[in-house]
């Protein structure tokens, strides 16, 4: 009996020691699972606020322009636009004008030496003859546009008078001089067509031009920058693109009349 009351008192004694272990480990549970590092979502920062400025605008610079808001300063930037594509469209027609206006010299160059041919003048081919006469031209010969290819010519005036400037000694130089003044007249085609895109350009380039000095007060000979964060135009020291192109020279006179058919 005395044996037994020691070992009942130890295993309690261990008992009631396991009791507490195992208290205090639940009690200690929920405040570890509490700080598990994936259980923590991290905060972001907020972005703070933009302390940007436009810059400040350089010396000689000035506002000329203040939009109400977005809408009416993009109104403006599609007006601006359509200006600059006039004025690139100008660019390209002019380059082909040059481009023509060279080729027809070229070729009155070449008439004048072979057969003695005054790019001014009225001219009829006599093809029975095989001569080439020059006759008194009409009064609106040297601004009078070119027959398009195709249609009927005039009828030739009477060929018995009039000074002869050339007699061909065979069909086929007579032929050769036919090509050469279609060529011509082709290309006083060429050119009064270019020239009637050019005036339409121009027109619709002074319209615009004249918006912009009308609702927006502005030089167009003056070179102006949109400054979209302030919703201001602001007139820029750069060199500004001419308001209005130079306008084209005047086409060379070609001869009249066509010649007959060999």
């Amino acid at each position: 009996m005395k044996r037994i009351l020691p070992l009942v008192l130890v295993v309690g004694g261990v008992g009631l020691v396991l009791w507490f272990v195992v208290r205090s480990g639940q009690s200690r549970q929920p405040t570890q699972q509490a700080v598990t590092p994936a259980q923590v979502q991290p905060t972001q920062p907020a972005p703070a606020p933009s302390t940007a400025t436009p810059p400040p605008l350089a010396e000689g610079e000035r506002i000329v322009y203040q939009f109400e808001d977005e809408a009416k300063m993009r109104e403006f930037a599609g007006l601006w636009q359509q200006r600059q594509k006039a004025l690139l469209r100008l660019t390209v027609l002019r380059a082909y004008w040059d481009n023509e206006q060279s080729g027809a010299a070229a070729l009155n160059t070449q008439l004048q030496t072979q057969y003695s041919l005054n790019p001014t003048s009225n001219y009829v081919l006599d093809g029975e003859k095989r001569v080439l006469i020059e006759r008194p031209a009409p009064a609106a010969a040297a601004t009078e546009v070119p027959p398009v290819e195709g249609q009927p010519a005039d009828t030739p005036p009477n060929s018995e008078t009039g000074e002869v400037v050339h007699t061909f000694t065979n069909e086929e130089e007579m032929r050769t001089f036919a090509t050469l003044w279609q060529q011509r007249q082709g290309s006083g085609v060429r050119l009064a067509v270019l020239k009637s895109f050019w005036d339409e350009e121009t027109a619709s380039l002074n319209k615009l031009n004249e918006t912009f000095t009308t609702t927006y007060n502005l030089d167009v000979s003056k070179n102006y920058k949109l400054d979209a964060q302030r919703r201001v135009l602001f007139e820029s020291l750069a060199a500004a693109a001419p308001a209005t192109p130079e306008s084209l020279p005047a086409v060379d006179a070609a001869p009249v009349a066509s010649p007959a058919s060999p």
